[in-house]
């Protein structure tokens, strides 16, 4: 708990604690997600340092618009869909300095069960709508594993491909919340252990199939909404008291795309629902998924 009473200020701090875990052998050495020697904090920022390695950029480009508009939908990649009933709830926790409590009022919206699997993801590839995420090595390939190194916008093509959307932060907190109660993890305020998530503790060396751990499950069905891998939401990073209250996103351009959950790589304290954290949008990598709203 103290190493997370440490991080509110400087989410690219807690990213740090996955680090060594959450490294791919595919990946070149020294590109943890934050090494200490790049964590230099500001108050009101949340986000990891720039990480980017060279070879990345070629393979971040946006996917191009779907080659068959009539045909893709939900139904074709196998997304189960979840209805979340809306409602206010405090969204935020005081606990972190960059998540400070304050009301939200969300509308009813649908949510993916799962994570986005790397099955239902070359779908979207196969299809020419989606490109390919930036290998993590065969230990991430399952095809029922949640999909990693997706960037931003790769997550975007896919969710627009099934006809949904990222969900808003406000929704994604609020779902996990199990819809918006006063509690810290999708079950309640239990701290998160190997029954209930995917986290560093567990001794993973990688993500586990989606809905591995039921007992973890939101009140409404949805799985892995704390740990397994980070999510990307629609959000770009800013402090609270400018985001909008009608559980909408955060439209103001910046640098920083909001991701939530925790993950298989991260101490079990990042699963909490109510951590932020960001990356620039364009990042890949093996703790960073995705699922989709709409």
């Amino acid at each position: 708990m103290a190493i997370a009473r440490a991080l509110p200020l400087f989410s690219a701090l807690a990213i740090a604690a996955c680090s060594s875990a959450a490294t791919s052998p595919d990946l070149e050495p020294g590109a943890d997600l934050a090494p200490a020697s790049s964590a230099v904090a500001a108050k009101d920022r949340s986000f990891a340092p720039d990480l980017a390695r060279p070879n990345d950029l070629a393979l971040l480009a946006d996917a191009p618009p779907p080659t068959d508009t009539a045909v893709p939908t939900a139904d074709k990649a196998g997304i189960q869909w979840v209805q979340i009933p809306g409602g206010a709830f405090t969204m935020g926790d005081a606990f972190f300095a960059n998540a400070q409590p304050h009301r939200v009022t969300v509308k009813s919206f649908r949510m993916a069960k799962t994570e986005t699997t790397n099955k239902q993801y070359q779908a979207c590839v196969d299809a020419g709508a989606c490109t390919a995420p930036l290998s993590q090595g065969s230990r991430f390939s399952g095809d029922d594993q949640p999909v990693v190194g997706v960037s931003w916008a790769q997550a975007k093509a896919f969710a627009a491909w099934v006809g949904g959307r990222l969900p808003t932060e406000a929704e994604w907190e609020y779902a996990a919340r199990s819809g918006g109660k006063d509690q810290k993890y999708p079950w309640g305020n239990d701290s998160a252990t190997c029954d209930l998530a995917v986290i560093e503790e567990c001794g993973n060396s990688a993500t586990m199939p989606v809905c591995s751990k039921p007992a973890g499950n939101t009140k409404q069905g949805l799985c892995d909404m704390a740990g397994n891998a980070w999510e990307w939401v629609e959000d770009w990073y800013g402090l609270y008291d400018a985001t909008p209250n009608d559980g909408s996103a955060r439209e103001t351009a910046g640098a920083y795309r909001v991701f939530r959950g925790g993950a298989w790589g991260c101490v079990n304290t990042l699963a909490w629902s109510s951590f932020r954290g960001a990356y620039k949008p364009e990042y890949q990598h093996a703790v960073l998924s995705f699922r989709v709203a709409g």
